[in-house]
């Protein structure tokens, strides 16, 4: 190759190079400048399933479901003591994760005495769940939610699901959820195993 022509490919080279190093440079200082990327966002878990009231629980979660709604049916918050009893630990009662449920229901209630909790939970249990998976064996460690919309959200709903929401909530709340697509109500979870793991808001 003549030296003229190797001279002219050198310099094509470099420059190439150059280039290459000047876009790498402004591109590291402007992932710099922009700071770490932000945390990706936990995705919820998958539903495994959707059901309606008592339909095609298992066992054991049909029996907690049982002992929680004979209490709601007997109007007395002490009777429900039979379904706490039943479990090995405490049911966590909401954010705060309260162990002494009855306590923290009368608290948490209008009257003082907890009817409209007991209500609700009759409204809820009678309503759709939906099966979310807890850990890597989804096959027995899953969790009953009701209502369904705990986990849902309540944005795009159909007809049947909103007069369903209507049922749950309270006077004047429904607008509200459906605007905001979030159901803030009270919520409550089974295990696979029939263990009641939480009542909370």
């Amino acid at each position: 190759m003549p030296a003229r022509q190797s001279l002219t490919v050198l310099s094509v080279l470099l420059l190439v190079l150059s280039a290459e190093s000047i876009v790498h440079s402004s591109s590291a200082a402007r992932a710099q400048s922009a700071g770490p990327a932000p945390p990706q966002h936990r995705r919820k878990p998958a539903l495994l399933a959707v059901g309606k009231a008592g339909d095609g629980l298992p066992a054991p979660v049909a029996d907690m479901r049982a002992a929680i709604l004979e209490a709601v049916r007997s109007g007395r918050l002490e009777d429900l003591r039979y379904a706490i009893e039943l479990n090995e630990m405490r049911p966590v009662f909401g954010a705060g994760g309260e162990r002494d449920l009855i306590a923290a229901i009368r608290n948490a209630s209008a009257d003082g005495e907890g009817h409209d909790v007991l209500a609700a939970l009759g409204r809820i249990l009678d309503a759709d769940w939906v099966a979310v998976p807890r850990g890597a064996d989804i096959e027995n460690n899953r969790i009953y939610v009701w209502p369904r919309f705990a986990e849902t959200g309540t944005a795009g709903l159909e007809m049947d699901a909103i007069a369903e929401l209507a049922r749950i909530l309270p006077a004047g709340t429904l607008a509200l959820a459906l605007e905001q697509g979030v159901y803030n109500y009270w919520r409550i979870g089974i295990a696979a195993d029939g263990t009641w793991h939480f009542l909370r808001r």
